[in-house]
């Protein structure tokens, strides 16, 4: 559920900005849901683009310097610091739109939502395919998670399957289903490789006994289990996992729980949870020995990667829904864009669109720039403020 804070326009931005917002939360009185804080600067972007927008949800990854765009079926690089169009690709699986849905090896670019499309990043060709459909005919079927190797191509369905891949072919090499107990579901929704094993992160899902938390240890060569989670909590973990030496970074943006574990003794080194129940982290990125994670709870956070110590929280005043990292701040968005001091979490600016959208779903650093898309328009602001 997205919450928005209620404060009064001023400023040089357009409410119609937030003509979106107003239709679930009510406006009246000239009060609108803005989650900007009043008296900070509201930043201009660098360059907008409305010819690299479908008018669709569109993923943006970083790669090389350059930033990859998905809208609808179309996969565009472009050059973040102009927004020239370098070149693009039908990438013809279904639909591409879900925010971290890139994963890249040093010779591989896998692209996903509800299908597959594996590109050589040398020749930019599309190297294989697999639609939505490969799984079975509904939504539970669809890919879920995936991580890659240059050799391999690891993938997880909704509906509980885990595979190995020729990343040259798409080959099949394995291929399991999440064991049980789950009478109802077992979905996986994060896998990461560390050497010779996959972790897979997700929920199982039981009427008896309602929720439970899904961790497995799989040979990366063969898919055998050699590990399986049990007492880990109630809550599922997803939508990413972060491989960061022997701490496996998790996080549920359904609960409060940000939890770090220590792959080589299999435990659970330290769990967080955040004050807002139902509102916890919605995305998380490490850098050195520290966690950045937005929350649903309407703050951002700076984390220790050893202790789980909280070394400082910022409330933003909305549901904050990714962020990214700059050389010495922190971005995150919540349908605005916010500016905080790396050190500290100073809340140090703000910004948001001018045609009449909102921010989602397309959202990240490339380069010196932060990029984010309303749905019509892709726009780009200075990194550093």
């Amino acid at each position: 559920m997205i919450v928005f804070s209620r404060t009064r326009w001023s400023g040089t931005c357009r409410p119609a900005a937030f003509a979106a917002a107003c239709a679930v939360a009510a406006c009246s009185d000239g009060v609108l849901p803005v989650e900007g804080r009043s008296g900070l600067p509201v930043l201009s972007p660098a360059w907008r683009s409305t010819n690299i927008a479908s008018g669709l949800e569109g993923t943006i990854a970083s790669l090389d310097g350059r930033a990859f765009i998905a809208n609808g079926r179309r996969l565009r690089f472009i050059n973040p610091s102009s927004g020239e169009e370098l070149w693009s690709s039908d990438t013809n699986v279904v639909r591409l739109g879900v925010v971290e849905r890139f994963v890249a090896s040093a010779t591989r670019l896998v692209v996903m939502d509800l299908g597959v499309a594996v590109f050589d990043r040398a020749t930019r060709q599309v190297l294989w395919r697999l639609p939505g459909s490969t799984w079975g005919p509904d939504v539970a079927g669809m890919a879920n998670a995936i991580a890659a190797t240059d050799l391999h191509v690891y993938l997880a369905t909704d509906g509980g399957l885990v595979e190995r891949r020729d990343a040259a072919t798409g080959a099949l090499q394995w291929r399991i289903t999440v064991p049980g107990p789950c009478p109802t579901i077992c979905r996986p929704r994060a896998i990461a490789v560390a050497g010779d094993t996959l972790w897979v992160a997700g929920e199982r899902r039981d009427d008896k006994r309602g929720d439970q938390a899904l961790l497995l240890a799989l040979d990366a060569a063969t898919g055998a289990v050699l590990w399986d989670g049990v007492d880990l909590g109630t809550v599922g973990f997803g939508p990413a996992a972060t491989l960061v030496d022997s701490l496996l970074v998790l996080h549920h943006e359904g609960s409060q729980q940000l939890v770090a574990f220590n792959v080589r003794r299999r435990t659970v080194q330290w769990r967080l949870n955040t004050p807002a129940p139902w509102a916890g982290p919605t995305d998380v990125k490490v850098e050195g020995q520290t966690i950045y994670a937005s929350g649903g709870d309407q703050h951002v956070y700076a984390v220790s990667l050893t202790t789980g110590a909280v070394q400082w929280q910022t409330y933003i005043g909305g549901s904050q829904l990714a962020i990214a990292i700059c050389p010495d701040r922190i971005v995150s968005y919540g349908f605005v864009l916010h500016w905080l001091d790396k050190r500290t979490g100073k809340h140090l600016a703000y910004a948001v669109p001018d045609d009449g959208g909102l921010f989602h779903e397309g959202f990240a650093v490339v380069g010196d720039r932060v990029l984010a898309q309303t749905g019509r328009t892709v726009y780009a602001f200075a990194c550093q403020v």
